[in-house]
């Protein structure tokens, strides 16, 4: 029996670019994670700061949300950078699911939401929060087109 060194070549090589194209793809998730994780270091950045008073939504709160304004202010950007992350891919699926469930169930505590009105009645910004909001938190923004996003 005589060994075909080509053949054998051919395998190899085959087999180093598979073990390649693993590594790649571990890489690629991992870095998707270490990305994810930032974002979410960042909201709770965010959070801590809050007063619990707020974030417990009790009575008479009001005057916290005036002043914590620029907090809810980065909050609803960060959520926005979020949706936008995710139309372009940079999220994975899961994550965004995940996400979305927290965007729509703090932006229905009082002072988020007071927050969030007071930003669309003050600015145009944030329109893939607002194509969000305005599909009920049921589309996944990678579905959203070209076209101008609905307002408010």
């Amino acid at each position: 029996m005589t060994l075909d060194w080509n053949a054998i070549g051919s395998c190899a090589t085959a087999l180093a670019v598979g073990v390649a194209a693993v590594q790649i793809c571990y890489a690629t998730r991992q870095e998707k994670t270490e990305f994810e994780d930032a974002l979410t270091k960042e909201y709770r950045e965010i959070l801590v700061q809050l007063p619990t008073a707020v974030l417990l939504q009790r009575e008479g709160a009001t005057e916290e949300v005036d002043r914590c304004f620029p907090l809810f202010y980065r909050y609803i950007d960060l959520c926005n950078e979020q949706v936008f992350l995710r139309k372009k891919g940079r999220i994975r699926e899961g994550t965004w699911r995940d996400w979305c469930q927290g965007i729509q169930s703090n932006l229905q505590k009082s002072g988020f939401r007071d927050a969030w009105e007071r930003v669309k009645r003050e600015t145009t910004s944030f329109e893939e929060l607002r194509w969000l909001e305005t599909n009920h938190y049921q589309l996944d923004p990678k579905q959203m087109t070209a076209r101008k996003v609905a307002s408010n």
